[in-house]
């Protein structure tokens, strides 16, 4: 909702911003700018629409127009997918609050290590598939070292997540889908 309004209803505009209104606008107003506006407008919401919730990094339509982008323009890049091995035994044992801190976690390394450079900025991109699934898309050339860089932070921080008596044990005990202790 784009709220049009005159110059002595600004405070009643402002008021109504604060509700459902997603831009407003003082007439007299030129057509291209109000173009301008719902362009904008609309870009905003089908980005909010495309962003993950938890990590708020881009879903699966963003990932998709990422490599179809770096594809049309004949980029040499990386795709990393990544997926934390045994999340959902942490998750059941540790319950799902710990485990979206494990995801905002890998989330905020994901935009780390995807942050472009002054030279090559669109060539970085990270993205939240859903769940523990995630993806980076990095300059082809940088990517084994990227990865090396990305694995040693993860592995060093991840611990944190764990109580300390499970970390002394090296592991913790869950029941899985069959009703087995793993």
């Amino acid at each position: 909702v784009i709220l049009c309004a005159d110059k002595r209803n600004i405070t009643n505009v402002i008021r109504k911003i604060n509700g459902n209104v997603n831009d407003y606008m003082v007439k007299p107003f030129r057509v291209e700018e109000l173009s301008a506006r719902i362009e904008r407008v609309l870009t905003r919401h089908e980005k909010l629409l495309n962003t993950n919730p938890l990590s708020h990094l881009p879903g699966n339509i963003s990932i998709k127009a990422k490599v179809l982008e770096l594809n049309e323009h004949k980029k040499n890049y990386a795709v990393v997918y990544m997926d934390l091995d045994h999340f959902k035994p942490f998750n059941d044992f540790y319950g799902y609050s710990r485990g979206d801190d494990v995801i905002r976690f890998v989330a905020d390394l994901c935009r780390k290590y995807s942050q472009g450079t002054e030279a090559n900025p669109s060539s970085y991109f990270a993205g939240h598939i859903g769940g523990d699934d995630f993806v980076i898309i990095h300059p082809r050339e940088t990517i084994h070292s990227y990865c090396e860089e990305f694995i040693k932070e993860f592995d060093s921080k991840i611990k944190e997540f764990y109580n300390p008596k499970d970390l002394k044990k090296g592991y913790i005990r869950i029941h899985n889908r069959k009703g087995k202790i793993k």
